[in-house]
């Protein structure tokens, strides 16, 4: 589990008259939105950040009623997606990839419907488009008779595991010390209340977005069901789904290489970035063309088109990235068995497939 040692402080947005809480794990790189799931905390999102740095920037948002962020006691569906679309605007960076995990994968993709012009694609981990009986038998985990108070952490993990937790890691990572004893960040009627409202037939929502979207799904999951990961992949255009063996819920924890993996690969799809690349260009590019992808993405499209609407464009920015790696190419080669070669082939390649990204 992640701890704060490995985390960037804690930030805060005044948003909706109301504090949230997140996390900006920071860099240079293109932005990504994550939103936590029930019970969930922005730290949860550190070994994603270390892996897509530092050609991605992770900024994950603590929900209103989790973790530090305030709460008026609304878990509406509404309210959920208000908050994001307002926090986006708030940074100032939209549209941006958006990523959500469990609730905050349903929060994700009906931002992206609702609020189309905020969202450039969507990576959704654990969440379906339908959250009912019978399709999910347990859909509400019931958290009224959890410990509100222990005389230690320890004390207070046992509790919580002695009511069918197997493994409560997850939950304790919104563990803190009162004045009266060790408890829990979010109250537990707030959380009973934010599930009930999460109950419910989103398809109109999952549908009704255009952006490209990865489904992960985690094999072993007892609340994603695999029958229905497979459905939202084939009913929605421009989806792709990863289905993560051995993996539960948190397939983040379950598989941190895995699922970093899985969102590199679609990252690499969607925006035409290569991860083999050197810093240099990974950072040069975004800058070059940030206005350009973003409007892009937001109408669904790929960076990744036809040599003829780039023509002189290309050759000027081309000239830009050699005079960037040039000084250093011989010693990439020399250190990474040839990887200047390889850097000059995907550059070729990119330069030969780019469309929209690099218009003025």
């Amino acid at each position: 589990m992640t701890t704060l040692a490995t985390c960037p402080a804690e930030r805060h947005a005044q948003v909706n008259g109301r504090r949230l809480a997140y996390v900006d794990f920071g860099g240079d790189g293109v932005p990504v939105l994550a939103v936590i799931g029930h019970f969930g905390r922005a730290r949860m999102f550190a070994p994603l950040a270390a892996a897509l740095a530092p050609a991605y920037r992770v900024i994950s948002l603590e929900q209103r009623g989790h973790g530090h962020s305030d709460s008026d006691g609304d878990f509406s569906r509404e309210a959920y997606v208000a908050d994001a679309a307002a926090f986006v605007r708030h940074l100032a960076l939209g549209p941006m990839i958006t990523l959500g995990h469990s609730m905050g994968g349903v929060t994700a993709f009906q931002l992206a419907a609702r609020h189309p012009e905020l969202v450039s694609a969507l990576v959704i981990e654990e969440a379906g488009a339908d959250n009912r009986q019978p399709q999910i038998p347990h859909p509400v985990l019931d958290v009224t008779g959890w410990p509100r108070r222990a005389a230690t952490l320890h004390e207070l993990r046992r509790q919580v595991e002695a009511r069918g937790i197997p493994d409560a890691s997850y939950f304790m990572e919104s563990a803190v010390e009162h004045d009266d004893g060790w408890g829990f960040l979010f109250d537990h009627a707030d959380m009973m209340a934010s599930q009930q409202a999460l109950i419910g037939d989103w398809w109109a929502d999952w549908l009704g977005s255009h952006c490209p979207a990865l489904l992960v799904h985690g094999a072993d999951s007892f609340i994603l069901p695999t029958t229905l990961a497979r459905q939202m992949a084939g009913r929605r255009p421009g989806t792709v789904l990863r289905e993560l063996p051995g993996c539960g819920h948190w397939a983040h924890d379950d598989d941190p290489n895995g699922f970093a993996a899985a969102v590199r690969d679609f990252f690499a799809r969607v925006l035409g970035h290569d991860m083999s690349f050197p810093c240099e260009w990974r950072k040069l590019r975004p800058r070059i063309s940030a206005l350009n992808w973003r409007q892009h993405l937001s109408q669904g499209g790929s960076i990744m088109g036809k040599k003829e609407k780039v023509k002189a464009k290309a050759q000027e920015i081309k000239g830009m990235i050699k005079e960037r790696l040039g000084a250093d190419t011989g010693d990439r080669s020399r250190e990474a068995g040839g990887r200047a070669t390889r850097v000059k082939a995907n550059l070729k390649q990119a330069f030969e497939k780019a469309k929209d990204a690099f218009k003025k």
